[in-house]
């Protein structure tokens, strides 16, 4: 096999192992909290965005938080989501930006990471632009 071949097959096994590891990000408002004590697993807490714009919904719908009772990171990863969907709609806080890097089995983002506040959703946002004056349901 040339250096050539062997430097394009290396490339095309990386890209396919790595797949798995490319994260992605939403931003939007959070409107629901969902606690359902039935799952398990380690399940804290999923939320909704507000989904008045179809290309902007997370995985399934749903994004949730999974950590363990010892978990401190992901307890309060779960709280920020939870006091962000409590919120009233003018409340800038309510914007959130969330980051998963997988989907659990039943295809909701598994997130890691969340920011709320405004910055989230400033005019060089590519995905929440237009979330900037919500207006109630």
């Amino acid at each position: 096999m040339s250096k050539n071949a062997a430097f394009a097959a290396a490339v095309v096994a990386g890209l396919f192992a790595s797949g798995a590891a490319m994260a992605d990000d939403l931003a939007g408002w959070v409107d629901v909290y969902h606690v359902n004590l039935q799952v398990g697993g380690g399940r804290l807490g999923c939320i909704q965005f507000r989904d008045d714009w179809e290309e902007f919904v997370l995985p399934g719908r749903w994004g949730c938080v999974y950590g363990n009772s010892t978990d401190m990171a992901a307890k309060e990863l779960s709280a920020l989501l939870r006091e962000a969907a409590l919120l009233p709609y003018d409340n800038p806080m309510k914007k959130c930006r969330v980051f998963w890097d997988a989907t659990d089995n039943m295809g909701f983002a598994i997130i890691t990471a969340a920011e709320c506040g405004p910055r989230h959703c400033g005019a060089s946002s590519r995905t929440c632009g237009m979330f900037l004056t919500p207006e109630p349901f």
